[in-house]
């Protein structure tokens, strides 16, 4: 619920425009990271993508532990 309410904080007003979060799911194995479902339009969806690794340095740095890995 967090990361959905503080989304625009967490990565920034110009990419919480073009991506809203869906979904976070966690595999059975303890302590490892979700998986976060992205809602975006096609045409940004490959940006989006090159842009992982910044958005889930932003979540880790934000909860300050990496609670999203992909």
């Amino acid at each position: 619920a967090q990361l959905l309410r503080d989304w625009e904080r967490i990565v920034g007003p110009r990419l919480a425009a073009q991506a809203v979060p869906h979904k976070l799911a966690f595999p059975t194995a303890r302590g490892s990271g979700g998986t976060l479902t992205v809602h975006t339009q096609s045409a940004f969806a490959t940006e989006l993508q090159h842009m992982e690794p910044q958005i889930l340095e932003r979540i880790a740095t934000f909860f300050g532990h990496r609670v999203v890995e992909r």
